[in-house]
């Protein structure tokens, strides 16, 4: 049982990480939609001012 505690932890500490990280690409991406407009900011910029390739964002987010 107290495995069963533990991996339970684990699983809530990953979905509160994943949360943070999708709330951070929310957060600039909004921040670039303000300064830039929608239609001129691509994913490519949000990842850049990320710090990360594009392939991760679709993990946290599915599109533009």
């Amino acid at each position: 049982m107290a495995g069963e505690a533990a991996w339970g932890d684990q699983t809530q500490r990953r979905e509160a990480l994943r949360e943070q990280k999708r709330l951070a690409v929310l957060r600039e991406a909004a921040r670039l939609f303000t300064q830039r407009g929608y239609d001129r900011t691509s994913l490519e910029a949000i990842a850049r001012e990320l710090g990360v390739s594009t392939r991760p964002l679709y993990y946290y987010v599915k599109s533009k």
